[in-house]
């Protein structure tokens, strides 16, 4: 995802860098670009390339704390009495960055699909809004695992 987001965002920069060439030839110019003029479509492109950006710096950071922990589970941990930093709620917390920093880059990304359509209108914002919403609450709302005694009952009648 981070070099997804990085390509996007490199994407974005030429095709705003040739801007003015391309909506001389463009006959959707109107739709894309807004009738209101250069400043608000220069707002919608720079907020799209913060998202894309920021997705990217998560992503990279989430590689850089995992790759931490890759090399720091394998180091055997010193006796009780032994002095050093290297402990195993040191290697938990260097993963749980890792995650958040992965969650933060992977919202940002996903928040950038809502800012892409309101290129194309205030209308396709809220529709995409509305659709990220309801996927990011049944990817983050999962029912909870069946019960034990749930299972055993499944498995004298099965």
């Amino acid at each position: 995802m981070a070099t997804t987001a990085i390509l996007l965002t490199a994407a974005l920069a030429t095709y705003l860098t040739f801007a003015n060439t391309i909506k001389q030839l463009s006959p959707v110019r109107n739709q894309v670009h807004g009738v209101s003029g250069s400043v608000c479509g220069t707002i919608k492109a720079v907020t799209l390339i913060a998202s894309l950006m920021a997705s990217f710096l998560c992503h990279t950071q989430s590689i850089r704390f995992i790759n931490y922990v890759n090399y720091m589970i394998n180091v055997p941990i010193l006796p009780e009495g032994g002095s050093g930093a290297l402990t195993p709620e040191y290697i938990a917390g260097l993963l749980e960055r890792s995650t958040i920093f992965y969650t933060m880059g992977a919202r940002s990304f996903y928040t950038s699909f809502p800012l892409l359509f309101w290129i194309f209108g205030s209308v396709p914002m809220f529709i995409s809004t509305l659709v990220l919403v309801h996927v990011l609450y049944n990817s983050d709302f999962v029912d909870p695992p069946p019960s034990r005694l749930i299972m055993k009952e499944l498995e004298v009648h099965v």
